[in-house]
């Protein structure tokens, strides 16, 4: 997403009609929190086996979770080789952490990256705690590369009734000019 996030960050890029993490505030809110908290760094700038090393990856104590189930997590690895990761579920970025987290945090050393990875902190966090995960079959898109970013773009596009005629029109152009 060079150049443009030299001069904004990621989550400040517009998602539709609005930056990208007004949508996440709002969907907390809408589900009930009250406190939410940013964490991000000074300076700032789910998933085929293959791109297991894209994200922070876990392990469950359930052989193959459901969809739409709540499972207890294992392990977390953040961004491993496809050698060493333990599954091919995503972390991603949706939490409900304890408070706790916040002192494990500030005691996290530089992981992947050179960045403090909250993927670290959530795997100390459990040699004293437990941590759920829900498993989700909804689409994802990563809006830190330009495939994911046009196609969340797109699918809010679809879901407001006054653009999406004009987007299908604009497909079938495109797919009779092909």
């Amino acid at each position: 997403m060079l150049p443009s996030t030299k001069a904004i960050p990621k989550e400040l890029l517009p998602l539709y009609d609005r930056p990208i993490i007004e949508h996440v505030v709002k969907e907390a809110i809408s589900a009930g929190i009250t406190e939410i908290i940013f964490i991000t760094r000074s300076g700032k700038e789910a998933i085929e086996n293959k791109d297991t090393e894209n994200y922070g990856i876990f392990d469950t104590n359930a052989e193959y979770p459901k969809p739409f189930s709540s499972i207890g997590i294992k392990k977390l690895v953040e961004k491993p080789s496809l050698v060493n990761s333990p599954s091919n579920l995503a972390v991603l970025g949706r939490y409900i952490l304890p408070a706790d987290i916040m002192n494990i945090l500030e005691n996290t050393l530089e992981g992947v990256g050179g960045e403090i990875q909250l993927t670290d902190a959530l795997d100390k966090f459990l040699n004293y705690g437990e941590l759920n995960a829900f498993l989700s079959t909804a689409k994802i898109f990563d809006c830190g590369n330009k495939k994911g970013f046009l196609g969340a773009n797109l699918m809010f596009g679809m879901r407001d009734p006054k653009i999406s005629d004009y987007l299908k029109d604009l497909f079938d152009t495109f797919n009779k000019n092909i």
